[in-house]
């Protein structure tokens, strides 16, 4: 069901150069026990990234969301920060998001687990808008007992009420779960109106046979990639993140680079990209930015000016066709074959309750 919802949600873009500011915004924030016993928490968040945000756009498509995302419980993370580092800032650049979640190891061996600690550092060092009207939530993964270390849960709980925040606590379950531990968790939940969830944490494998729409996904993705033409340093970077992001949803599974090109295929998504490709802003204005060579692709670092133009018109069409037949295999793949993870279910059953 689920899965039919993304798909309506997001085959409704095609390449446009314009898209309308959002009037609302709303404000997640993952809040992640990383520790051994949670091994395979990493990969079920990250993984599931894009069906989060698909299902929020679905459900919101005139507010814009931020996301952020802090991780606890790893001893890299330092004694001095109570094992708890902030990996993104709420943000609506979700691939530098995706970037960070990648560049960590996916399974340690054990972790001190400071809930209060993650939670006071998620609530007061995260960027939360003062903004009344903005929702605010935090999804509160983990499965040790709420209070230890030096900050007390209950103290986050008021602050998270004192700034608007509903705290939704996932407990990852565990053979030898001691009730006493799990009240705890519900009262974090209850006491800021939001609810408790029970979750088995997933351990995937890989799997790299991949069905015949998926595979015409991935060749129709690296063409539509291919359009695009960074001219600066920063242009540099978004783009090198939209790549990596893509990779990085492929890697282990079709399903997770489908929902990936569900969100790739957004007009919100599209315009962010727009605003960082010298394809889009020659067609929006009729003439190029500034730009530095040195960001091309290699075989476009010694094209003549008119030849770049010339190159850049036929990109743009290019890239509108190339959008339209993603859209296409979208609608056309059987996505029934497809395994969903619980995960999936949790945020939308957030989102559909929360916003």
């Amino acid at each position: 069901m689920l899965r039919k919802i993304l798909l309506t949600a997001c085959v409704f873009a095609c390449f446009s150069f314009r898209y309308e500011e959002n009037k609302h915004s709303a404000e997640i924030a993952i809040v992640a026990d990383l520790s051994g016993s949670t091994n395979g928490l990493l990969d079920d968040l990250r993984d599931n990234l894009w069906n989060l945000i698909n299902y929020f756009n679905r459900n919101n498509p005139e507010t814009e969301l931020r996301l952020a995302f802090v991780g606890f419980s790893r001893g890299s993370f330092g004694l001095e920060n109570a094992y708890v580092r902030t990996l993104s800032d709420l943000t609506s650049q979700y691939d530098f998001i995706s970037y960070e979640l990648f560049r960590m190891v996916g399974s340690v061996e054990k972790g001190d687990q400071y809930v209060g600690a993650a939670l006071k550092t998620a609530i007061t060092n995260l960027s939360w808008s003062n903004d009344k009207a903005t929702k605010k939530l935090i999804l509160l993964f983990g499965n040790s007992r709420a209070d230890l270390g030096y900050v007390n849960y209950s103290d986050a709980v008021q602050a998270a009420i004192n700034k608007g925040i509903i705290i939704n606590s996932i407990y990852c379950m565990k053979l030898d779960t001691d009730h006493r531990i799990l009240s705890k968790w519900h009262s974090i939940a209850d006491g800021t109106g939001g609810s408790l969830y029970k979750y088995q944490v997933t351990k995937r494998s890989p799997n790299k046979n991949y069905t015949q729409g998926a595979q015409r996904l991935i060749d129709l993705n690296n063409s539509l990639n291919d359009t695009y033409i960074p001219f600066s340093k920063k242009t540099s970077e978004v783009l090198n993140k939209m790549i990596s992001a893509d990779v990085n949803s492929l890697q282990m599974s079709e399903r997770f680079f489908i929902s990936r090109c569900l969100y790739k295929c957004n007009g919100r998504y599209q315009s962010y990209l727009n605003e960082n490709d010298l394809v889009a802003i020659y067609a929006k204005h009729g003439e190029l930015p500034d730009y530095n060579r040195n960001f091309f692709p290699r075989d476009l670092r010694k094209v003549k000016e008119d030849e770049l133009k010339a190159i850049v018109s036929v990109r743009i069409e290019r890239r509108q066709r190339l959008l339209e037949k993603l859209n296409q295999v979208l609608i056309e793949a059987d996505y029934n074959k497809l395994s969903e993870n619980p995960i999936d279910s949790i945020f939308a059953e957030s989102i559909g309750h929360h916003f």
